[in-house]
Order: structure tokens, then sequence, then C-alpha cells
């Protein structure tokens, strides 16, 4: 290794040292978690951690996306969903169920009403509503004692939902309140049993770990016994006619009446229909000759003479082969005494170029088709 090569490696050294001395001093090691939600199932599923709650007892436990068959009668079915999707059939179907034996827990669809107006098919007539607290008490922190239970729990519901079961129909079993009103009301509903619940959000994936949720689900969805259990966690997609007859009245009411006065006005005429003429086809001649026309126009009339006279040449080998050695001389002397035509016609028609005039050229054309015609 030369001195220059050696001095050349030391300073690449130093300069990577030094590099790394202020990298080192000036840059450290961060660990930082970051928030990225919930995978797999979870992140459509917010009741799967509910779910594997009840599994973890031994319980039969499953999530259903829309309510489309009911569990046997021995069951609890917890929909913590507006229920949008549910006419008076569904309604009526599900009421038999709790009457057969079942266990429904749900939350009144007001309680997802802005304006707490939202009508109930199912609960409105038991009597169960929503009441509004415009000023609570409270901050949504409940100290709950269930009653024939040790456990004391505190959960976190909304502040500003309560419930009315002063016009309930049916048997009172269990209410719990605070100083705002009632947030879980049990009715008896036939030989079955229907739990109210002002808010639910306390059983989502979210929210089951925090305070004291998972116990205070056990005891809303365990009445009598320990049951199976079916979380309806999503409403299904309605009916379309009654999707739109809840939110886009108006647009079939306006569609409506103008497909009426559109029917009506294509209805009707005045004076009598037109015959209608039928349109008459055009000649293969007249599309020639229109295209000949406008290629004259275009400047190509050299064209038009050039393809004449390939099609002269081609009719000239196919006849007359023995003619391809004569001279040009001797070509136009054969042409002319077979065409009739005088020498210096068959000599201008083959040479001519369209730089003449239109007449000049309508006769070079003429003279060579006369020429190709007598071979």
């Amino acid at each position: 290794m030369s001195l220059r090569q050696a001095l050349f490696l030391l300073l690449v050294l130093v300069l990577g040292s030094a590099i790394g001395y202020w990298f080192y001093t000036n840059f450290e090691t961060e660990r930082k978690e970051i928030e990225i939600g919930f995978l797999g199932e979870a992140r459509y599923n917010p009741t799967l951690a509910a779910q594997r709650y009840f599994q973890s007892f031994g319980l039969v436990a499953r999530s259903e996306e829309g309510l489309t068959v009911l569990p046997s009668s021995n069951a609890t079915l917890l929909i913590p969903s507006a229920r949008y999707e549910m006419g008076g059939g569904e309604a009526a179907r599900l009421k038999r169920w709790v009457e057969a034996g079942g266990h429904l827990v749900l939350v009144p669809s007001a309680a997802f009403d802005e304006e707490y107006q939202r009508a109930d098919l199912f609960l409105d007539p038991l009597g169960i509503k929503v009441k509004p607290i415009d000023d609570p008490e409270t901050g949504g922190l409940i100290d709950v004692e269930w009653p024939g239970s040790n456990d004391f729990m505190t959960i976190k519901v909304d502040a500003y939902v309560r419930l009315d079961s002063s016009a309930h129909k049916t048997k009172l079993l269990l209410e719990l309140s605070d100083d705002d009103g009632a947030y879980l009301v049990r009715i008896a509903v036939g030989k079955g049993v229907v739990t109210v619940l002002s808010d639910a959000n306390f059983l989502t994936n979210y929210n089951l770990n925090k305070y004291d949720h998972a116990a205070y689900l056990w005891h809303v969805a365990q009445w009598d016994e320990k049951r199976p259990v079916w979380l309806v966690f999503t409403d299904g997609m309605p009916p379309i006619h009654r999707w739109l007859l809840q939110h886009a009245l108006t647009a079939l009411i306006s569609g409506s009446v103008l497909l009426l006065l559109w029917l009506w006005a294509t209805s009707r005429r005045f004076g009598p229909l037109r015959a209608i003429i039928p349109l008459s086809r055009r000649r293969l001649l007249d599309h020639i000759a229109a295209s000949g026309r406008f290629l004259w126009r275009a400047g190509q009339g050299e064209q038009l003479l050039k393809g004449v006279r390939r099609a002269l040449y081609r009719a000239l080998e196919l006849r007359h082969p023995a003619w391809a050695g004569l001279s040009s001389q001797d070509l136009y002397q054969r042409l002319s005494e077979l065409s009739g035509l005088s020498l210096e016609q068959v000599q201008g028609a083959l040479l001519y170029t369209h730089h003449g005039s239109e007449h000049e050229f309508t006769q070079a054309i003429q003279t060579l088709e006369r020429i190709r015609k007598s071979l």
C-alpha cells in the first residue's frame, strides 16, 4: 500500500469515527406506543369482548349481525342497537319469543335519537319510554347495589338519558335508578322477561374492561339461571320500501307526481300521426362518385390516375403477357392498334398528370378505361 493510499484510508476512518460519535451523542432510541385499534373480528364486532367474557364461564355465546333468526326460548338475547330495521311483524315475532320464556335485553330506539322522539314498535306498547335529562345530577358514574347480591359495582352510562316506566302495562320485576332516574327496568312479559337499559355502551369492546362493567353485564344478562347468550351487534339492512318511506318520503311523493305528469303528457298528441318516410339507400356507384369528387377537390387526382393505370397494367399482364418485354413506344403502338385510338391519345393518357383542367383529367380517365376494355 502506498503512502497516499494509507493517508486516504486514515482520513476516511477519522471522518467515519467523527460522524459516528456525533450521531451517538445527538440521537437516542425511543420507544413509543401507537394505538392501532382492534384487529381481526374485533374491528367490526363491538360485542366480541362480551361474547368471550360469557364463554370464559363455560356459557354458549355468539354474536350475530342482524336479527335474522331467534335463539331458543331459554336464551338471553342482547340487542344494544337502535333496531332501525325492525317493523311491526318483527316486533310481534320478538314479543312472542319473550312470552315463550326468552330473556330480552335492549335499549329504547329513542335513546339513539337526538330529540328522543323516535318511535319504538316493541317498547312503546309496553309503556317504556325515554326520559331526557337536561341538567344531570351526576356525570354518568353510578354506584350499583344489585338486589340479592353482595357485589358493589361502579358503572358509567349516558348521563342525559334515563327511562320512564310509569306507564308500563306489565309486572315490574326490577328498577335500578339514581338521582336522575331509572337506568335499568326489568318487566315480565308472559313467561319471559324484558330488561331495558338506558345505555349499553358499557358492554362494547372499548368499555367492558373499565370500572365494573363486566360484573354488571353478568347480572344484566343472567336473570334466573345461566342461559346461552346471543348478542346482536348491528342492525340489518331494512327492506328498501320501508327505508324509502322513512327517509325519502318527500322524494317518493315528488317522483310519483312527476311520473304521473309525464305519463299524462306523453299520452296526449295534437293532429294525426306523421307518416314515416323510409330513407332511400344510395347505390354503390353514388358512393364511388362522391369519393372521386372528394379526392379531386383535395388535390389527389394523381391517386385516381394511378389507380386506373394499375388496373390497366394488371389487365394487360393477364391478357397479353408476351408484351411485357416491349419498349414503351412499341407498347403504345400496340395499344393504339388494339383500341382504335391514335398514338397521341394513348401516349397522352398514359403519361398525363392531373395538373391540367378537369376536362383534360376526365378525358384521360375515359381513354384509359377504353384501352382497358379493348384488351
